[in-house]
């Protein structure tokens, strides 16, 4: 959500150095959501692992 602002702030007439941080900000929210979703296949293989 944050990068969603600072991205949207980026329009404003005298914030166009906002786009940087903004984009960077979009690339840690993806990695986090790649490590939240391999994190949840692992937790989901061994419990199936588990329960056999």
């Amino acid at each position: 959500m944050t990068a969603a602002a600072v991205l949207s702030g980026a329009t404003a007439p005298h914030a166009p150095w906002l786009r940087g941080p903004g984009r960077v900000l979009v690339w840690v929210a993806v990695a986090a959501w790649l490590a939240v979703a391999v994190g949840a296949v692992l937790d989901a293989r061994a419990g199936t692992r588990a329960g056999r």
